[in-house]
Parts: structure tokens; C-alpha cells; sequence
């Protein structure tokens, strides 16, 4: 039996990945996403939880000499086969941690959501701690470097309560109880707070053995979880874990908290991977609520991934908090993006403001010299959120999709939940009733959001919910 499995994986795995090229591989600039530290993750943990057999050695002995050429790993000329298969595989792997890194700004910003956190910021540390265990430490230094670190803290600033995620792109806002892997990488980069973190939701999930799908899938996953089940459960979470308020210019993202309320901005571009056309879009929360939702992905079909991609619903920019201007939306594409982007972190008014004119070509043939700005600013003290756009455009219908169903009070006010919404120098057209019907929406939606419609009538429009 113990053969077969040998054979198997030679055969399957070890010998496809030292004499072919696939993509997720990483070669030149070409764009990587967690695929690519994902599948090293999975060949690295087949490469050193089986047993190495003499046989098995020198069956792959020939086709590493013939990859790796005449002098790429510098080995004696009596190394054993076994150990210059290892070090091709090291090697390989090594590569690939860098093609992906490459794609990652130094802030650490995970463009494909805290969903994805898990397959790639988590599936790197993966593929940095079986090299760094196997050569007793040798890679240890490798996570201390910044980027590394921001990567691992990545899933902590885009928490917002519970169950909640700030989430764009194809990520849900339900990402997923943080556990054992979050709690390592926060431990391997010296990031307490990472580690109480994920202890805490860990607890809160009840110690779930199995948090997730993919958790579910992957045995080495389910091991880490039994071997650090008791550390995690019986860790003391008492202390306050307080938000972070934070600006991922690599990404555009803008993260801000007050008291009650918790904000979200994107600017950036609509070229990221898994992306959705959401440029300048708005996300809040209210006493760990949501108010103003990003709506996320349907289930994953042939469509998802083709050309067509921007013909489903919850990749428009209209199903996001987003205008149309002169009945247009955003398009997709690296050009499509904010422009102008200016931050202020500091101080008990955080905002950020941007010009989006350039994510609606469509209306920039409309309209020469089209200009559209957008500021957000959350005013702390009285835990209000302030949205103010400015344009040269006549037509432009305002969306906002919220968790809630808005009632309409009087002229210019509505309440959305627990929050109340106030708009000036624009009319109500329609609330509508988006129905959630597709299972993957389901499982972050238990019932059927909503869409506000309201048509700007002046060059100014301002939203304030408290």
C-alpha cells in the first residue's frame, strides 16, 4: 500500500512539478494570486510528510539533473539523490514565494478579500514554515520582514464584529472564524494582537475542528487545529483587541472606526484579482451591524470566470454604493480607477476623498471634461458618517444597498435599521427589494437586501448617517 501511495505521488505531483511549468508557477512579471502559494503550500506538504524511500530517491534523481541543469543548486557530487530532489523542490518553491510576493505591496493588502486571506496570506505562511521546520530554522528571519508581517495582520484590520469582514471583490462579508493558522502566523511574526485575535474568534467559534470548506478539505489543516486545540481554548482573551485605523494604498483601501460605527472605502481600480467594479464604493457598519453592504458573489460559475463576467449583477458598479452618471457604470480594467486620492487618518476626522470621473468612460463621452468627487469623512466624536460627491454631470442616480429595509420618513430622511440616513440636494426615486436567492449569497445574507435610487438634482449631493 505504503508503495502505491509512493508511486502515486511521484508520479501525479513531485514529477509534473519538477519537469513542467504551470502558471500559478510564477514566471517574469506575470500577475500571481493565491493559487500560486496555495498549490506550493500542498506540494511542499506532500514532498515532506512521506516517507523518502531509496527507490523513490533515484527514480527522481534523472528528471531533477534534468531540470535543474548543470550548476543551479551548487550541490557536491555526492550528494545523495534524495537530497538533491529536495533541494529542486526548495528551490522551486522558493521561486514561487516570490512571484507572489512581487504582486504584494508592503503594506500587505490582500486585493482578493479576507475570504481569500486564508488561500493566500495564510497559504504563504504555509509555504514558509515547512521549508523554515525542515532546515531547522533557516528561513526564520523571513518573518520578520515587513511585508510578511502586514500580510499576516491583514485579517485583523479588515475584521469588523463577529462574523463580519469589510469585504469587496469576490469575498464574502462572512469570511470565515479565524483558528490555529491565524494564530501561528501571528506567533511566527511576533504579532500579539494577531494572536489574541484569532484565539478569541477561535473560542467564539466554539473550537470548531472544522471552521470551513477548505478547512474541511485539507487534513494537515485539521491536524494543526487538534495539535494547538487546547493552547487556543484555554488562552486568556480577556484583554480589549481595539480597531485600527488604517490606509492600504496598494489597494486603496480605507479602514476607519469610531465608537459605533465602522467604515470602509475603496478606491483603488477595477483590475484586482476576483474583481467587481467598486471603485469609490462604501461600506459601514453600525454597533457591529451592517448598514451599507457590499453584496458579494454569487456561486462560482463557468460565466464567473469568461468574458461575460460583467454581465452578472453583483459585479456592476450599480449594484454597489456607487452613482451612475448619464445611465452609465464604471467599467473594468487597470485605467478604470480613482484618481486624487487624498487620506487623513489623524485626528477625530478621518476621511478620504478621490476623484472618480476616470472609472465612467462612458460618461467622459458624455460629458467633456467630466469631474466626480467623492469624500467620505467620519466625524468620531458623534459617530456620524459623512458622503459628499460633487460633479459637473446633470444625470446621476445615486445607489446604496443596505442590510436592512430603508423606511422613508419625511423629505430627505430614512432610517435603515439602526442607523438614520439624511440626503440633501436629491430626490427619492425607489427602494427595491434585491431578492437573495443563490445559495452562496445565502450563506452571508438570511434574508433579501435592498437598494436606495435616489436622483441627484444639483452639482452637490451629501449623505449623513449617525
Amino acid at each position: 500500500m505504503l508503495t502505491c501511495i509512493e508511486d502515486n505521488l511521484k508520479r501525479r505531483i513531485l514529477l509534473p512539478y519538477l519537469t513542467a511549468h504551470f502558471w500559478w508557477m510564477g514566471h517574469d512579471d506575470e500577475p500571481m494570486c493565491n493559487w500560486t502559494v496555495w498549490c506550493t503550500q500542498n506540494v511542499l506538504l506532500t514532498t515532506f510528510l512521506m516517507p523518502w524511500s531509496e527507490e523513490m530517491s533515484s527514480k527522481l534523481a534523472a528528471p531533477v539533473h534534468a531540470f535543474t541543469g548543470d550548476a543551479p543548486l551548487f550541490l557536491p557530487e555526492n550528494t545523495s539523490d534524495t537530497v538533491v530532489a529536495l533541494q529542486a523542490i526548495l528551490h522551486k518553491t522558493a521561486e514561487s514565494c516570490d512571484y507572489f510576493l512581487k504582486d504584494y505591496g508592503n503594506d500587505g493588502c490582500c486585493e482578493e478579500g479576507a475570504q481569500y486571506y486564508r488561500h493566500a496570506g495564510l497559504c504563504l505562511y504555509g509555504a514558509m514554515t515547512v521549508p523554515n521546520t525542515v532546515t531547522g530554522g533557516h528561513f526564520a528571519s523571513l518573518f520578520q520582514w515587513d511585508k510578511v508581517k502586514n500580510i499576516a495582520a491583514y485579517i485583523l484590520n479588515v475584521h469588523v464584529d463577529d462574523k463580519y469582514y469589510f469585504n469587496f471583490a469576490d469575498c464574502s462579508p462572512i469570511a470565515g472564524r479565524a483558528g490555529v493558522r491565524e494564530y501561528l502566523f501571528g506567533r511566527a511574526t511576533g504579532q500579539e494582537d494577531l494572536c489574541l485575535f484569532a484565539a478569541k474568534d477561535f473560542q467564539a467559534g466554539q473550537g470548531q475542528l472544522i471552521t470551513d470548506e477548505v478547512n474541511g478539505e485539507n487534513l494537515f489543516y485539521r491536524m494543526q487545529t487538534v495539535f494547538y486545540y487546547e493552547e487556543l481554548m484555554h488562552r486568556d482573551t480577556s484583554a480589549t483587541l481595539p480597531h485600527r485605523d488604517v490606509y492600504y494604498p496598494s489597494v486603496g483601501l480605507f479602514l476607519v472606526h469610531s465608537a459605533t460605527m465602522h467604515l470602509a472605502v475603496k478606491a483603488g481600480d477595477n483590475a484586482d484579482s476576483h474583481n467587481h467594479n467598486d471603485t469609490g464604493s462604501v461600506t459601514l457598519y453600525k454597533n457591529g451591524h451592517p448598514i451599507l453592504v457590499d453584496i458579494g458573489v454569487e456561486t462560482y460559475t463557468q460565466k464567473t470566470f469568461s468574458p461575460r463576467r460583467y454581465e452578472i449583477w453583483t459585479m456592476q458598479s450599480g449594484y454597489h454604493n456607487l452613482p451612475a452618471i448619464c445611465g452609465t457604470d464604471q467599467k473594468d480594467g487597470e485605467e478604470y480607477r480613482a484618481g486624487n486620492v487624498v487620506t487623513e487618518l489623524t485626528g477625530t476626522e478621518p476621511s478620504i476623498s478621490m476623484e472618480l470621473a476616470a472609472a465612467y468612460p462612458d460618461a467622459g463621452a458624455i460629458v467633456p471634461g467630466l469631474t466626480y468627487s467623492r469624500k467620505v469623512t467620519l466625524k468620531k466624536p458623534s459617530n456620524t458618517v459623512v458622503l459628499e460627491d460633487h460633479t459637473n454631470a446633470q444625470d446621476v442616480i445615486l445607489n446604496f444597498i443596505t442590510y436592512e429595509k430603508p423606511v422613508f420618513l419625511s423629505d430627505g430622511k430614512l432610517s435603515i435599521g439602526e442607523a438614520s440616513a439624511s440626503f440633501e440636494e436629491a430626490d427619492l426615486l425607489a427602494i427595491e427589494t434585491l431578492p437573495i436567492t443563490d445559495a452562496r449569497l445565502k450563506t452571508a445574507w438570511d434574508h433579501d437586501l435592498y437598494r436606495i435610487r435616489l436622483k441627484g438634482n444639483d452639482a452637490g449631493f451629501r449623505l449623513t448617517i449617525q
